[in-house]
């Protein structure tokens, strides 16, 4: 048996009775460090605050600011007492669209320079005196113009730094009505069964009924390969690349080919052994992936997942999900499985725990903000209203399942023209024989992963 896993590093701001006001003497003063020579220069003490996000590591915040294409500069405020610093907020200067969304489509995007703190990015004390200070230090940020807007996103929901951002900012100087977010987690046992103990009965029964079937119709042809070495670098981009480029989950887009960020990500998290990538493999094709990044007790972070849809009757996904899980269960250093936000069908099926997020927007003055303070207000009313609407007759996430659906549709069907193109048959786009009678209705439980 494990000892009792963390709990989920709080997000830019607990609730208000788990972080006291501090009672520790010294004068209380803030800096913005804004290039990477500067945070450098502050690596002992950044790391010796103890941030257990990867999203905090001093080396990622670096990578971000060095390879994303948004990215202007670092912003960084550090908070101090006495000159010893006691509480950073990790950042960056961006320009780039600002989405506003109904549902799943993106109805609104204004093009905006921000201060996007980091996904749990603060680390240090986290008292009533510091995220005071550190959201004053934010906002000279806006009232200097060196910012049109403040973002501090995936915070608790009447939190400590939820609630101070609210309280700061004047009514047309804060984005209203912003929506919850769900997020999910799994617990990891010290095994496969105490880790699936706590699952329903028929996603258990699912699941080996799952990979029976793949493995007696694979028999001799099933490889799952877990790629985690610098060395294994290109090889691992090429091959998620060919399964990305046919997944409905990335749109038939490259995860690494388009995106030099990713790859520098990627290439981090492999140098610190941070880093995993399970490729399943049918047929010596590959079939589906998952990625994702072990750090501080919790596997998943920024991965990514997919499955290429001539296989979808297999569900080579879900085999790769279950697993993925049997080797974490067999991982010590992990205890939690981040399965992220949203909806998807699998995650409340496999997790144990949800939680919920929301973003605050503090805008600077003028009156072009504050019509984009108005418009992006009246997004957020709509989404609420038609939500309202939906839950009320039970079909509050059918637009992101019509839209799941369509995507999936949409990959199938140019795998099947491809599949035409070279003058074959949808069942013979793999590479070997079709071993054996498969079973074509989905196991109970059965789960599609995004």
């Amino acid at each position: 048996m494990r000892q009792n896993p963390p709990s989920m590093p709080l997000a830019s701001g607990a609730g208000v009775s788990a972080l006291p006001r501090a009672t520790g003497p010294g004068a209380i003063t803030t800096r913005t460090l804004e290039s990477a020579e500067e945070i450098e220069a502050l690596r002992w003490e950044w790391q010796a605050l103890g941030g257990a996000s990867l999203t905090t590591d001093i080396d990622y915040v670096l990578t971000v600011g060095r390879f994303h294409p948004e990215v202007l500069r670092p912003h960084v405020v550090v908070v101090e007492r006495d000159g010893s610093p006691v509480t950073i907020v990790a950042g960056h200067l961006q320009r780039g669209w600002i989405p506003h969304g109904l549902g799943p489509w993106i109805g609104y995007r204004p093009t905006l320079r921000s201060v996007n703190v980091s996904y749990r990015g603060l680390i240090g004390e986290q008292s009533r005196e510091t995220v005071e200070a550190s959201i004053a230090e934010l906002r000279r940020a806006l009232d200097e113009r060196v910012a049109e807007l403040i973002q501090l996103r995936y915070l608790e929901p009447g939190g400590l730094m939820h609630q101070r951002a609210r309280a700061t900012a004047t009514l047309g100087r804060r984005q209203h009505l912003v929506p919850l977010r769900s997020h999910w987690s799994m617990s990891i046992g010290g095994s496969l069964e105490e880790t699936l103990s706590h699952r329903s009965a028929s996603t258990r029964e699912g699941l080996r009924r799952l990979r029976r079937r793949i493995e007696r119709a694979w028999s001799g042809a099933l490889e799952l390969e877990v790629l985690s070495e610098p060395a294994c670098a290109e090889r691992l981009f090429a091959t998620v690349d060919e399964v990305a480029s046919r997944s409905y989950q990335l749109h038939g887009r490259t995860l690494f080919a388009r995106s030099e960020l990713e790859r520098e990500l990627a290439l981090l998290g492999l140098r610190r052994g941070w880093y995993r990538a399970y490729i399943l493999r049918l047929g010596g094709r590959p079939a589906a992936f998952w990625t994702g990044y072990s750090y501080g007790g919790w596997f998943g972070w920024r991965g990514a997942t997919g499955y290429d849809p001539a296989f979808h009757s297999h569900s080579p996904g879900t085999y790769t999900l279950f697993r993925l899980i049997e080797a974490l269960s067999d991982d010590p250093a992990v205890t939690q499985f981040d399965l992220g936000g949203g909806d998807t069908d699998y995650k409340p099926r496999f997790a144990d725990r949800r939680w919920q997020e929301i973003d605050v927007r503090l805008l600077g003055p003028g009156m072009r903000l504050l019509g984009i303070n108005a418009v992006g207000t009246t997004f957020h009313a709509v989404h609420h209203g038609l939500r309202g609407v939906g839950a009320a007759f039970g079909i509050h996430t059918a637009p992101t399942r019509l839209l799941r659906r369509r995507l999936k549709a949409i990959a199938r069907e140019s795998e099947r023209r491809a599949a035409r193109r070279h003058g074959l048959e949808t069942s013979q786009t793999w590479p070997v024989q079709h071993v054996g009678e498969v079973e074509r209705g989905e196991p109970p439980g059965h789960l599609d992963p995004r």
